[in-house]
């Protein structure tokens, strides 16, 4: 209908002119696609994790965290926008940060190990796998120094 084009359009003009392009709204704007789903499918376009590369972890932290809680479509919407690859090639991407990454990544295993049977299981699952491949592929050498150095 004519009233939800207006509505998606004017969504879209003031996404591009609030949140799009800074970095400080994306947590914001993250709370609210989860928190309200009957949004989310306009809000979700404008959610781009990777603009604020310093709260990379914590923002991906914190959608791990909330899956449980929001729809799955929603959930995995959100969680396949992070370019892992992308933010490892910043200066943000510490082996530290790394570390936490990783952590959270096994949460995320760890909160759809129970149903395996189910389709939603094999689709977080999937994309998880792929977020760890590419930490570990880019961060390997590092980790293993970094576990080293702390355990000496």
């Amino acid at each position: 209908p004519p009233s939800q084009q207006i509505f998606a359009f004017s969504i879209d003009c003031l996404g591009d002119s609030f949140i799009r392009n800074n970095p400080d709204e994306t947590l914001p704007l993250l709370n609210h696609i989860l928190n309200k789903n009957e949004f989310a499918t306009s809000l979700a376009p404008l959610f781009q994790p990777n603009q604020g590369f310093q709260n990379f972890v914590t923002v991906y932290t914190h959608v791990i965290l909330s899956l449980p809680r929001c729809s799955t479509e929603i959930g995995f919407t959100v969680l396949s926008k992070f370019d892992i690859r992308s933010w490892l090639t910043t200066e943000h991407a510490t082996t530290e940060h790394s570390k936490q990454l990783i952590n959270s990544i096994f949460t995320g295993f760890d909160t759809y190990a129970f149903s395996e049977e189910d389709s939603t299981f094999l689709m977080f699952y999937d994309t998880l796998k792929l977020h760890l491949r590419h930490v570990l592929t880019n961060r390997l050498c590092s980790l293993l120094r970094y576990t080293i150095e702390k355990t000496l």
